[in-house]
């Protein structure tokens, strides 16, 4: 399950971009996942659970958007989805292999808790 290693690259990766003063206040990594990439969204966000308690966001959790498949013609510059696997320009019916989306694997946000605060007291 390669999954696993994913999912702690994507810990690892945080950890570079987040300053450590904020480890504790990441509560969600969100990624987009390709569905040509070769990673299950589900399991990859399995995986990020049983990752997330060894990493310094042990309350963190991870979801994934699937991106659907997209591809590009460049003989009449129109985009579309291949319908079971064929990548034929449904306009012109040139082939095309441009994918534009589909295949990425990114991590797109992370979304921290609030800040506790303090209640302020009045001042006399």
């Amino acid at each position: 399950m390669h999954e696993a290693s994913l999912a702690q690259r994507i810990a690892a990766s945080v950890a570079e971009a987040v300053e450590p003063a904020r480890f504790a206040d990441v509560a969600t990594i969100h990624c987009r996942v390709g569905e040509l990439s070769g990673v299950q969204p589900m399991l990859l966000e399995a995986a990020f659970g049983v990752v997330a308690p060894l990493t310094p966001f042990p309350a963190a959790r991870l979801v994934c958007e699937s991106v659907a498949v997209a591809v590009h013609c460049v003989a009449c510059d129109a985009s579309f989805a291949p319908v079971l696997g064929r990548y034929a320009c449904p306009r012109c019916g040139a082939p095309s292999a441009r994918i534009v989306a589909g295949l990425e694997l990114l991590v797109t946000q992370v979304a921290f808790r609030a800040a506790a605060t303090s209640p302020t007291s009045p001042t006399s």
